[in-house]
């Protein structure tokens, strides 16, 4: 079968890599394809494995993703450009910009890794005059000219301090040797970026499993690194059972996101918004209802506790990965502990 499907496509192609890569560009997680086929994890972990897929399984995975089928049947294992819209598909080769074009230059691609689209010569020129300025503050160590060229939102959730970014960011990923960089648009405005040694200070040659790659985003000519992409405004508000939550704001990462909470407890005794065992007891909801599970291992029990009279502010992190068209519509907190009273289910805000 292998033998055949390569023989038929003349390509390197392996079926379940095709499954992993499309599911995760999604952001769906395994788990929840499992949920969606009626299987368990551990099955779509298999299949996932096999450079042939069955036909009816394939068909239902394609279903299920919104894609043509013969994007998992015919995607090439090489570097492509991917592009899924109105659940056709293109593949093509990425277009290059070589070294003879400009020796300057730092991008590989005149395309947006995810769209396939061209990304203009001005935004991508841009995009290097940033990141020139932060890595070249890097490289020569003026560690404050380079933390000045993050974001305010960055330094609030990831670097706090001066201190904390040379500790954090600095110290491991240059670790006091200059650095090369290029770079690839991902989506709007955010790019894939890769750190090797700079082979004409170092006379290294850094190797794939040793090069460094992060997702940076540029907003108003500066940085969000670290794979954090942005935050939003949200604002939502219910009532219910006389427990008042707001959901103020979210920030995004590139493999998780955080939402902001404020909840006021107008009962008369304290109530629990978990027991923290399940990953199901709070969650996000998509426009197209896949569920995303909340990191129960980070929530404190003890915070999870509201007195009555009460206004708390909590912020809950979910196994959201970021997708450039994935739209959040809900939260929910799906079983509620009155303290003896009837227990609220499925406490949901929509926005």
């Amino acid at each position: 079968m292998e033998r055949e499907t390569e023989e038929k496509t003349g390509k390197n192609v392996h079926q379940g890599a095709n499954v992993r890569r499309l599911r995760n560009i999604m952001g769906v997680k395994q788990s929840s394809l499992a949920e969606m086929l009626g299987t368990t994890q551990q099955k779509v972990s298999r299949i996932e494995s096999q450079r042939v897929i069955e036909k009816d399984t394939l068909l239902q995975i394609a279903n299920i993703l919104n894609v043509s089928p013969k994007i998992i049947e015919e995607l090439d294992e090489n570097p492509l450009s991917i592009v899924i819209e109105n659940n056709n598909f293109e593949v093509s080769k990425t277009n290059t910009v070589t070294q003879e074009e400009n020796s300057n230059t730092k991008y590989s691609s005149d395309k947006s890794s995810i769209k396939g689209s061209s990304v203009s010569k001005s935004n991508l020129e841009n995009a290097q005059n940033v990141f020139d300025n932060f890595f070249n503050a890097c490289n020569n160590q003026k560690y404050e000219e380079a933390y000045n060229l993050l974001t305010d939102k960055c330094k609030e959730l990831v670097y706090p301090s001066l201190k904390s970014f040379k500790l954090n960011y600095y110290d491991n990923v240059f670790k006091g040797e200059k650095k090369a960089y290029s770079f690839e648009n991902w989506f709007g405005k955010t790019y894939y970026v890769k750190l090797t040694s700079d082979a004409l200070s170092t006379g290294k040659v850094t190797s794939e499993k040793d090069a460094k790659y992060d997702y940076i985003t540029i907003e108003d000519n500066k940085l969000n690194i670290s794979t954090y992409i942005g935050s939003k405004e949200i604002n939502k508000t219910r009532e219910n059972k006389n427990i008042i939550v707001r959901v103020d704001s979210k920030d995004t990462f590139m493999d998780y996101e955080i939402y902001n909470i404020t909840i006021k407890n107008n009962n008369d005794s304290a109530i629990c918004l978990t027991d923290t065992k399940s990953t199901n007891d709070i969650y996000i909801k998509d426009a197209n209802d896949v569920k995303y599970g909340v990191y129960n291992h980070e929530l404190l029990k003890n915070k999870m506790t509201i007195e009555p009279g009460y206004t708390t502010k909590l912020s809950f992190k979910f196994y959201s990965s970021y997708i450039s068209n994935k739209e959040i519509k809900s939260l929910t907190f799906k079983n509620i502990d009155m303290n003896n009273a009837e227990a609220v289910e499925e406490y949901t805000i929509d926005w």
